[in-house]
C-alpha cells in the first residue's frame, strides 16, 4: 500500500538538526529513536561549545558516541572534516584536502584526523620533560605553602565543593608518624549544595549518596573499647 506523500513549505535556508536527524535515521524504531536523537543534539551542543572556548588547554572532546543493541555496535557522531591539505609527492603546488571525520575537537577550533591532527596541532603533543623533576614539584610545592595558595574545589557533577591548601609538617610529626613527606594536603570548607534545577538535583544527591556509601563502606572504623574503673571514687 503506498501511502499519498505529505508536501511541507518551508521557510528556512537550511533545515534544522532534529530534521536531518529524522532524515537519516527514520527507520529506526520510535524506543531508540528518541535516545539516539537526544545524543546526537547533545553532542552537537558538547563540540560546538569546546570549538569556541578561546583558550590553549589541551582538554578534547569525542564527536561520536556508541550505542549497543544486543550483539550490534553502532557509532553516531557528528561529520567534523579534517580539512588538512596534503602536498603531493611529484609536485608541491597539487594540494588534496583531507575529508576524513575528526574523531576528537580541542579549543580555538582545533580538530583533525588521526594522521593529520599532530600536524595541524603540534603543541597540543609537546611536553615539557626537562621540568618533570622531582626538583620542580618540591619548588611548587613550597610555593603554594609560603603563598598561603588556597584552591576552591567545585563539582557541578556531584555538587560539592571543598577548599584545599597545603601544611608543612614539624620534626615532631615525622618523627612520631614515621613517614617522611615534608608537607599535608589539607582539605575543608566540604559543603554540598545542588543545583536549583529538580531534575539535576535528585542525580547530584544520588551521586552523593552512593560515594558516602563507598568510602565507609571501605574504611574499617577501628572503635576501643572504652576501659571502665571500678570503684573509682573512695567509699565513705
Amino acid at each position: 500500500m503506498i501511502s499519498s506523500c505529505h508536501l511541507t513549505k518551508s521557510t528556512s535556508k537550511v533545515p534544522n538538526a532534529k530534521y536531518q536527524i529524522l532524515q537519516h535515521f527514520f527507520s529506526a524504531s520510535k524506543k531508540y529513536f528518541n535516545l539516539i536523537r537526544d545524543k546526537l543534539l547533545d553532542r552537537i551542543n558538547i563540540t560546538r561549545s569546546r570549538e569556541q572556548k578561546i583558550d590553549e588547554r589541551n582538554y578534547t572532546t569525542k564527536t561520536f558516541f556508541n550505542f549497543s543493541y544486543k550483539r550490534y555496535r553502532f557509532y553516531f557522531g557528528i561529520f567534523i572534516p579534517c580539512n588538512y591539505h596534503i602536498k603531493h609527492d611529484l609536485s608541491p603546488d597539487l594540494t588534496q584536502t583531507c575529508l576524513v571525520p575528526s574523531p576528537i575537537v580541542m579549543s580555538n577550533f582545533r580538530q583533525g584526523c588521526g594522521l593529520h591532527f599532530h600536524e595541524q596541532n603540534p603543541l597540543a603533543y609537546l611536553r615539557r620533560i626537562d621540568n618533570n623533576n622531582k626538583a620542580e614539584h618540591a619548588n611548587l610545592l613550597y610555593q603554594r605553602w609560603s603563598n598561603k595558595e588556597k584552591q576552591i574545589i567545585v563539582s557541578r557533577r556531584t555538587g560539592v565543593s571543598y577548599t584545599k591548601s597545603y601544611t608543612a609538617r614539624n620534626v615532631g610529626h615525622i618523627l612520631q608518624s614515621g613517614h617522611r613527606h615534608m608537607y599535608n594536603l589539607k582539605l575543608n570548607g566540604f559543603c554540598f549544595t545542588p543545583s536549583s534545577n529538580e531534575k539535576t538535583a535528585k542525580k547530584q544527591k544520588a551521586r552523593f549518596e552512593r560515594s558516602c556509601k563507598r568510602v565507609f563502606n571501605s574504611v574499617k572504623l577501628q572503635l576501643e573499647p572504652v576501659s571502665t574503673t571500678q570503684n573509682a571514687y573512695p567509699s565513705h
